[in-house]
């Protein structure tokens, strides 16, 4: 009698472990792309400009101090600066640890808030965006740098 009932069971118990399989298959191969993508955005990170910008006042002129802190070259940099002025400015190439002041300003007494929006690509064709708020006070009127108070990068990455 119990032959009978293993008998009658085993398509059951076959098609509980094809499906525990399955589902276990299933986030394995999840697992593997997740890891994948992690390894994929490790390996570009070792190339991925970050351009940081500042802005600095000096004499009688506002002045953009911009620096790549990344590892990689930044190319087609798109550089807008929005507030009680508008610049903008286009940079073809920008390396590793290059630093450059670019004149925003001609009157370093100006009051209130810039924006500065840098676009830029890396070496894969990635887009990347810096935007940061600056704001232009009393306090801050003096020769030296003005740092932004909020800043936010925008960007991803493409999928081989």
């Amino acid at each position: 009698m119990q032959l009978d009932h293993l008998v009658a069971l085993g398509p059951a118990l076959s098609a509980l472990a094809s499906s525990l399989l399955a589902f276990l298959t299933f986030f394995t191969v999840r697992a593997s792309r997740a890891m994948a993508r992690e390894m994929y955005e490790t390996r570009l990170a070792q190339f991925r400009p970050v351009l940081y910008p500042v802005l600095r006042r000096e004499a009688d002129t506002l002045l953009l101090h911009l620096r790549n802190v990344g590892p990689g070259p930044a190319m087609d940099i798109d550089i807008s600066c929005k507030g009680d002025f508008d610049r903008q400015c286009h940079l073809p190439f920008f390396g590793p640890g290059e630093k450059t002041d670019l004149p925003l300003s001609d009157r370093s007494d100006r009051e209130g808030t810039i924006k500065i929006s840098i676009c830029y690509m890396d070496l894969f064709g990635n887009r990347v965006e810096t935007l940061g708020r600056y704001r232009l006070t009393q306090e801050n009127t003096g020769d030296g740098y003005i740092y932004s108070f909020d800043t936010r990068m925008r960007g991803g990455l493409h999928c081989r």
